[in-house]
């Protein structure tokens, strides 16, 4: 369970042994082997996994697919699932459709098929249309009449059976760049093949544990729109996500992007599949103006974060790429300040892409783009010497992008030239607190959905308090949606429009963890929702401040914080100026006694011995 899931599909490796490798199924042999097992009662769930596209040599990738991994079988092992032959993993062939263009556009004129898309519409991830499992990478085709190609990959399947029941989990992991342009059509090309009965599914639901990218949900909530009935490929993809006898979720673990952005409209439960079916939407993880409402907070506790008639300056580095959610960020985030940041820009995977170049040459026009990364800081330095950027009232420095490596690359080779600023920056990562770069990113401010570990009530799910820390807080929130979908299917609750644990008079709904089904943006606020943390990155952990406590008594709830030292400012200050005054009184008082004069001595003695052994 520690690998990643794709890790024989890379390269031309299970080309190769495909003649060889026993676990190499057809999508007959698993329908053969699901009629068997399953029997007359037994119930099964059908589950998507997409994970980012990554080259293999890409090490971030490959990180996060196994994370996803490792969250997903963690939480089926904690609802009592067997997790036989760890290390095994069925690859089956299968046959896909790639579709380069949205269903509304495959209907256009060739003239207008031609046309540059509006920026909503284009593809979020420049990757989106190349092959990242070591297959011929996906061209698009010559004919632009012609919107769509056949690609071939191997995707990673596994069958899951609960110890104590008759209930399967079979799995099937898909590279998201495969999922295109119209995402119903790819998971019908993945699933219908190994459906046992499609005609009948009165014993199986169907969920979907993503997407990654919130431009790949908005592409699903749009394809499901734009699904004509009166044409029979869409009907037949229709037809297929109903009447799912134990229900059909999508359930969101990472997308935060806005509902308005994703297409949703306040407090949507269900996306639309053509024009009267329904597949249920739940969401374990928030929106990014409830991240920046907690990271606004902390900064302002701290007094650091711009104001009305301060002098206080804001520096953002913003990535610039191609995903929609960071710009959204970027806006929220200027909205709220009461000045105008400093941006400065930069391009993403920074990091990776000059560890990569070839580094012979160092020259301008050979530099790697690591090296823009340090004419930047250059520049700054410049500005800062004349007085176009004074670095002493560069109070907060934000750094506003999707990859660690990016963001803790800036983070080392910031911190000089903005020596007394507070450094923030949002999704909390184990790895800012390892040793090897303790020394840029302590004390740094960083806003998350969720920290590395929840708490919760065994009953519900399992072991939870007991489970070793998470690597971040997306690898938690899919634990977490993992969790919900499989207690759901094994209560039989998928098909229900609210799963709520009681306690006492006082529900939470696992449906809705984080409030985003509510119509008001107040209501959300209910405790009964998990709330966005704020942390600072401590010498050896992360240390989690939280001004307000989740009730103990929830079915789920974030771990109990530290109140932060910024709110006890008053306070603060009345013990100083306290201290301050009894050290007069103390002064006058010994000139006129010799008992508090010896006292004074004393004290001034012990500390000067004390300085002189350290000094030594």
């Amino acid at each position: 369970m520690w690998d990643d899931p794709f890790t024989h599909v890379y390269g031309d490796q299970l080309q190769e042994i495909a003649s060889k490798v026993p676990d190499l199924l057809a999508a007959s042999d698993v329908t053969t082997i699901l009629k068997e097992k399953l029997g007359d009662d037994g119930r099964i769930m059908y589950l998507v996994v997409p994970v980012p596209g990554a080259v293999h040599t890409d090490r971030s990738g490959l990180e996060s697919h196994v994370r996803k991994r490792h969250a997903v079988e963690l939480a089926l092992a904690n609802q009592g699932f067997n997790l036989s032959f760890p290390n095994r993993m069925t690859y089956r062939p299968s046959k896909l459709t790639y579709h380069f263009s949205t269903r509304a556009a495959e209907i256009k004129s060739p003239s207008e098929v031609d046309q540059e898309p509006p920026p909503s519409e284009r593809i979020e991830d420049p990757d989106a249309a190349v092959d990242r499992t070591g297959d011929p990478p996906v061209e698009p085709p010559m004919d632009r009449q012609s919107t769509a190609v056949t690609i071939d990959p191997f995707l990673p399947t596994k069958l899951y059976k609960h110890r104590n029941t008759d209930d399967y989990i079979l799995i099937t992991w898909i590279q998201e760049t495969h999922l295109g342009k119209q995402p119903l059509s790819t998971l019908y090309d993945i699933l219908q093949p190994i459906v046992v009965d499609t005609s009948d599914k009165k014993n199986a639901a169907f969920a979907l544990l993503g997407p990654t990218f919130s431009g790949s949900l908005r592409d699903l909530v749009r394809d499901g729109k734009q699904l004509d009935l009166t044409q029979q490929s869409d009907r037949t993809v229709a037809s297929f996500f109903d009447d799912w006898g134990l229900g059909a979720v999508v359930c969101n673990t990472s997308c935060t992007a806005s509902d308005r952005s994703l297409g949703l409209s306040a407090g949507q439960t269900d996306l639309k599949i053509g024009s009267h079916r329904f597949v249920k939407l739940i969401h374990t993880i928030g929106s990014d103006e409830r991240l920046l409402t907690a990271l606004q907070r902390e900064l302002t506790l701290r007094g650091v974060w711009p104001s009305d008639g301060s002098t206080n300056k804001l520096v953002i580095f913003a990535e610039q790429s191609s995903l929609s959610y960071v710009e959204e960020m970027q806006k929220s985030l200027f909205e709220t300040s009461n000045q105008q940041p400093v941006v400065i820009p930069y391009l993403k995977d920074i990091a990776d892409s000059g560890s990569q170049s070839s580094g012979g040459d160092s020259r301008g026009d050979h530099s790697t783009v690591k090296d823009y990364l340090n004419r930047s800081m250059q520049e700054l330095g410049k500005m800062a010497s004349s007085r176009l950027i004074n670095p002493s009232r560069v109070r907060a420095v934000g750094i506003l992008g999707s990859s660690w490596e990016d963001k803790n690359l800036i983070l080392e080779k910031a911190r000089p030239i903005f020596p007394v600023a507070t450094f923030f920056t949002t999704e909390l990562d184990a790895r800012y607190s390892l040793p090897d770069f303790n020394s840029h990113t302590r004390n740094l401010v960083v806003a998350s959905h969720y920290g590395l570990g929840v708490r919760g009530r065994s009953n519900i799910f399992g072991r939870v308090n007991n489970i070793p820390s998470f690597r971040d807080g997306y690898q938690t929130s899919a634990f977490i949606g993992m969790s919900v979908l499989c207690h759901a299917f094994l209560e039989k609750k998928l098909k229900d429009d609210r799963f709520e644990k009681y306690y006492g008079d006082v529900s939470q709904d696992l449906f809705d963890l984080v409030g985003r089904r509510q119509t008001k943006a107040s209501a959300s606020i209910s405790q009964s929702y998990l709330q966005p943390l704020a942390f600072e990155i401590g010498n050896g952990n992360p240390i989690q401040l939280s001004a307000t406590q989740s009730p103990k008594y929830l079915p789920l709830r974030q771990p109990a914080g530290v109140k932060s030292i910024h709110e006890h400012r008053p306070l603060i200050w009345t013990i100083v100026v306290a201290m301050i005054g009894i050290f007069l009184a103390f002064n006058f008082l010994a000139a006129f006694s010799t008992d508090a004069s010896n006292f004074r001595d004393r004290l001034r003695n012990g500390y000067t011995a004390t300085y002189e052994l350290f000094q030594k």
